[in-house]
């Protein structure tokens, strides 16, 4: 739980927040979000702002020693993380503190079940003391990465554009509005989108050999004037040359920086191509893995059917057959100096993968899901708990899990998804333990006893519990429900449904209860606990409420959310108006309060 404690001052602070004025990195936030692998090197030393502070204590061991969770800031955005025991001192000294700046060594970023967990390792106090800079607000990457593109800007597909090499797959780029990254991953679904215009604005200075950007754009041109290549294949200084080399006519090859001549040689793609989407357009270098993705072959195939057998008909035919699709490209960004100072940008295709069209689809529904405002609907008439309390989706919850100061209730549209019929219903502990129910598993003794194995305790009577699993569009969770909520969900209590499958054994009759609520949309009132995250690795919420969905009032709600969602991208007002269809009769449709003038 979190605690309060405190602060004494240190002795070298006059107590006063007058200080000099400091600079903190920009995107600094999402650059520590998207850092997949601990920052052990100090590649990333940003400078920020602390504008909270908790203590934070674990129920399972009263015993332990205090942590604190930050709020680290960049100006912008704000994300939370952990101080390591190391750093514990110097917050109870009072050096470190709301509104200290510091600049962060080392700290490490992992991932548990779509939730992104820092830690601060070590870090130096810039600042004890500041008045909070700008205002910054929690940060999303979903909402921040989302696949829905508005705001196009211009830009031009034409071979016109394409001047020399140096020109053109290097484009300028000073500083930029942020950092936005992505660390290194296996599938695109674990990584975070990005538009074209988010990476051209990405601050060069603060760039890694790690950062990579997936980017959903079409391939609008391709330079074939030196498409592949035959290159060197000696090694250099630990590396492959990779110089571009001429053959001497008599089956030799020559590398004018090697000075060496050679029989066989390697073949790359040096294609220069120009992608582009909705918001912007760049030029980029495909690497070799990427060529083969993109054309289907090998360059060394490409290069023999162009410069040996010369037919250039078949060599258009692949060349250009990928023109204007779409695909998922992952971007290296590098920053390459020129002429003494000025930092110009270079960018790869490190890989591409054409779209799969039912994950394409899956992807935008998690960023329309994303688009709805928090608490979207809840105004809107719909069954009783929808009045009450505020909606979140499951990604809102689980963000929000192990960040909490008190318990809070929220209602989710969700599906019961998957449960497993052998841990559906179970015999829980019903003993109180530092004021909560322990509802740990239990196992019968025989002669009508129960024993749990984390009370060490021995009883008659037990409680008995359900565990589901909740699903929408934007992920899953685990959840436990009671007795009285069990009874709802499924028509018998949780006590009915262990009785029915451990001792009558009525498999046929259980699974038909079971089958008959799977798969299906509910309302649910569910708890969110601040232990959550704390007892296990496995985020996990409680159901202490439970409705069917009202089609009527559903179809209340849903323009009500379409509306305020169009709202925030558009900022226009939006009006109720009703048009004729083919049948004559009278359907509702939204239309921007300008146009509803000019009628």
């Amino acid at each position: 739980m979190f605690g309060s404690f405190s602060r004494k001052l240190p002795s070298h602070s006059t107590g006063s927040a007058m200080a000099a004025p400091v600079q903190l990195t920009p995107g600094a936030v999402a650059a520590m979000y998207g850092h997949g692998q601990p920052d052990g090197d100090g590649t990333m030393r940003p400078v920020l702002q602390v504008v909270d502070l908790r203590a934070v204590r674990g129920n399972q061991n009263p015993r332990a020693e205090e942590r604190f969770r930050v709020q680290l800031s960049d100006g912008a955005h704000s994300l939370q993380a952990m101080l390591a025991l190391s750093e514990s001192p110097r917050v109870r000294d009072g050096t470190i503190w709301k509104g200290s700046v510091v600049r962060v060594l080392e700290f490490t970023c992992s991932a548990i079940q779509r939730r992104r967990i820092i830690i601060v390792i070590k870090l130096d106090v810039l600042q004890s003391e500041h008045d909070t800079i700008g205002n910054p607000k929690i940060y999303d990457p979903n909402l921040l990465a989302s696949a829905v593109q508005v705001n196009p800007g211009t830009c031009s597909s034409g071979r016109g554009m394409l001047g020399s090499y140096a020109a053109n797959n290097l484009t300028s780029n000073g500083h930029g509005l942020g950092m936005h990254m992505a660390a290194p991953c296996a599938s695109e679904g674990q990584v975070a989108r990005k538009t074209l215009a988010q990476v051209n604005s990405v601050n060069l200075g603060c760039l890694t050999q790690q950062d990579l950007f997936t980017v959903k754009a079409t391939l609008s041109y391709i330079n074939t004037e030196s498409f592949c290549c035959a290159v060197c294949p000696l090694v250099v200084n630990g590396s492959q040359c990779n110089m571009k080399v001429d053959s001497n006519g008599d089956g030799y090859w020559h590398c004018n920086r090697c000075n060496q001549s050679f029989v066989n040689c390697d073949y790359r793609y040096m294609a220069l191509v120009q992608i582009q989407d909705a918001t912007d357009a760049s030029y980029a270098v495909v690497t070799q893995e990427a060529g083969e993705e993109i054309f289907g072959c090998k360059a060394k195939e490409l290069y023999f059917l162009r410069h040996e057998k010369r037919c250039h008909a078949q060599f258009d035919e692949i060349v250009w057959s990928p023109l204007f699709h779409e695909y998922l490209f992952k971007l290296k960004v590098e920053a390459e100096v020129i002429n003494g100072d000025e930092q110009l940008a270079k960018r790869t295709i490190i890989k591409a993968e054409k779209l799969n069209p039912s994950t394409e689809s899956h992807h935008l529904l998690r960023a329309i899901g994303m688009l709805l405002p928090e608490g979207s609907g809840s105004t809107s008439a719909n069954q009783g708990m929808a009045a009450e309390i505020s909606w979140k989706t499951i990604a809102e919850m689980t963000n929000v899990l192990g960040c909490l100061v008190k318990p809070e209730l929220v209602t989710v549209k969700a599906t019961l998804s998957i449960m497993n019929t052998e841990t559906l219903c179970y015999a829980a502990c019903p003993l109180v333990v530092n004021g909560r129910q322990c509802c740990q598993e239990v196992a019968s003794n025989g002669g009508g006893w129960w024993r749990c194995n984390r009370c060490n305790l021995t009883f008659v009577a037990c409680d008995y519990m359900i565990s589901v699993q909740l699903e929408d569009s934007t992920g899953e969770i685990y959840a436990t429900a009671s007795e009285e909520v069990g009874k709802d969900i499924f028509g018998c209590t949780a006590k009915e449904l262990y009785l029915m499958k451990y001792e009558k054994q009525d498999h046929a009759q259980f699974d038909k209860i079971v089958k008959g609520v799977q798969f299906r949309e509910y309302l649910f009132k569910v708890k969110l606990n601040p232990e959550a995250l704390r007892d296990t690795n496995i985020p996990k919420c409680t159901i202490v409420g439970f409705e069917t969905l009202n089609p009527t009032a559903e179809s209340h709600r849903l323009p009500n959310v379409v509306n305020q969602a169009l709202q925030g991208s558009s900022g226009s007002n939006l009006v109720r108006h009703t048009s004729m269809e083919a049948g004559g009769a009278r359907a509702p449709c939204l239309v921007s309060q300008a146009d509803s003038n000019s009628q």
